[in-house]
């Protein structure tokens, strides 16, 4: 009983951790801040929460990254995964479309997604193709 009260709470620090990262990385993306630079806030609010220092202790003391830093990790991992994950298209196209496609090797589907993107963005052949 008293392992999984542990387990729960580092958790819970865990995601208290992610959504402060979260936020400060915001923050830096947004350049959020009058007086000093985003960084610098970031800095600053890691330092007064203790972040900085449980980083810098682990650095000085050479010790092995904890089981609540590899979570972090983990859970940093699954977010950018997922903002760059894409999603998948079923087209129908023609034989000789295909065969074109193909020709150009391997990685072609990747090829025809970045062809797709740059046409979509263009107005005259979204117009042409209407």
């Amino acid at each position: 009983m008293i392992i999984k009260r542990d387990q729960q709470a580092a958790q819970e620090s865990v995601e208290q951790s992610t959504e402060r990262y979260t936020q400060n990385w915001k923050k830096v993306q947004t350049g959020a801040g009058d007086d000093i630079s985003a960084a610098e806030q970031v800095l600053k609010s890691q330092s007064q929460s203790g972040t900085m220092a449980s980083v810098s202790a682990t650095a000085d003391s050479q010790a092995k990254a904890s089981p609540e830093m590899y979570a972090q990790f983990a859970q940093l991992s699954r977010e950018k995964k997922e903002e760059r994950r894409k999603q998948v298209l079923t087209l129908r196209v023609s034989p000789q479309t295909m065969a074109k496609a193909k020709a150009l090797g391997k990685g072609y589907t990747g090829v025809c997604s970045r062809l797709l993107d740059m046409a979509i963005d263009d107005p005259e052949m979204v117009k042409k193709c209407l």
